[in-house]
């Protein structure tokens, strides 16, 4: 998924080099992975190797941890062989049919020594952002705004955000669906991915990991890599953006807003994510760094001053940072139940389920990109 940068088991994420040699590693996981982002040797019969190298494989067994029908064995086989095969060493599993869920099951660990369960929460990273586009519909369906409104600049909706003298004219062209659509003009295959830049506090006068208007306010300086709305560059920048827009707009939070809207669906133990361990809700499983990737170090440096090195989970990027691009944490049963309301008309109406499924038209022509991904047959 793209809402973080990829490098773990019970999640996806991205990370930096660092020194990972068996004295170096030990060290800085005994005295630099603060704030409880501990490892611990020996955990409940789960053995790693003394430089942690093994630290994101639990070696147990991974099995369907829930009854499974005779008709279905085949297919927990397929889910179980294919855990194995990618290193991931706990999964959860909801199906539905006509509206009706027809199947949960969950599989391996969500911790070192605890089966993963049914109420277990997982960082759903990208699919976020299906849920930020609802929230920014659900604002057109009371008049609040427009699609075709303009981002920055003195008539915008941002309207503290103009492009600096060395910026981009362009920006002021900026429009919500050119976000929702991932066209607004960033690209970053070219530039790299702003949401995870490192430089940016120390560029701005700021302490990272900066607050999302600091970064705004940063790209206001920037050039653009396109014209906006003509083609297509998958875009974190753009949602975190549109969580801007939410609260602006609906004058709360923009988790605030979005747990409303969940609640009025019968949705009520869907989250905004933490980075460190410490702060996640005790349902949440815990993420599992896979070091046998290539490039994939176990401890990297923290976003935040003077942590030192931590676990690439728990500190490589700020989960609150880009909490409308791929923030939140969900059960597989809250966020089946969360496409169904969509897809039923009991989030946002059909018309707004409609526009999001449309498939854009680009001034270089049509593209397969689509607000959010289709999820059914």
């Amino acid at each position: 998924m793209n809402g973080e940068p990829p490098s773990t088991g019970n999640q996806t994420g991205e990370s930096g080099n660092v020194n990972t040699s068996p004295d170096i590693v030990q060290k800085s996981a005994i005295t630099h992975a603060q704030d409880g982002n501990d490892i611990a040797q020996q955990n409940d019969g789960f053995i790693y190797d003394t430089d942690f190298s093994n630290y994101h494989t639990p070696i147990g067994k991974i099995q369907a941890n829930l009854p499974t029908p005779a008709d279905l064995v085949v297919f927990d086989e397929v889910i179980i062989a294919f855990l194995e095969e990618q290193h991931i060493p706990g999964a959860s599993l909801c199906l539905a049919h006509k509206q009706h869920i027809i199947y949960t099951q969950t599989y391996g660990w969500a911790t070192h020594s605890t089966p993963v369960q049914s109420q277990h929460k997982f960082r759903i990273a990208s699919i976020t952002k299906p849920l930020t586009a609802a929230a920014v519909m659900k604002l057109t369906e009371s008049n609040k705004l427009t699609l075709n409104q303009k981002v920055f600049g003195p008539k915008g909706i941002l309207s503290e955000f103009s492009p600096s003298a060395r910026g981009d004219r362009r920006l002021l062209r900026i429009t919500v669906k050119h976000l929702l659509q991932h066209s607004a003009g960033w690209d970053r295959d070219i530039v790299g991915d702003a949401v995870f830049w490192k430089h940016v506090g120390s560029e701005m006068g700021e302490e990272e990991p900066v607050k999302q208007t600091v970064l705004i306010e940063y790209m206001m300086s920037q050039k653009l890599q396109f014209t906006p709305g003509s083609r297509h560059a998958y875009c974190n920048l753009g949602y975190l953006v549109l969580g801007r827009i939410v609260e602006r707009l609906a004058k709360v939070s923009y988790g605030e807003f979005v747990q409303k809207m969940l609640s009025e669906v019968e949705i009520h133990n869907m989250e905004l994510g933490r980075t460190r361990k410490t702060h996640q809700s005790d349902k949440e499983v815990e993420y599992f760094c896979d070091v046998s990737r290539p490039h994939t170090p176990l401890l990297v440096p923290s976003v935040y001053k003077d942590e030192g090195l931590v676990l690439a989970p728990y500190g490589s990027f700020a989960m609150e940072t880009g909490d409308s691009d791929g923030g939140w944490v969900a059960t597989a049963t809250d966020l089946l139940l969360m496409l169904l309301a969509m897809e039923n008309s009991t989030l946002i109406s059909k018309s707004s389920f409609r526009q999001m499924k449309a498939r854009p038209s680009y001034a270089r022509g049509a593209t397969a990109c689509l607000i959010i991904y289709r999820w059914s047959a």
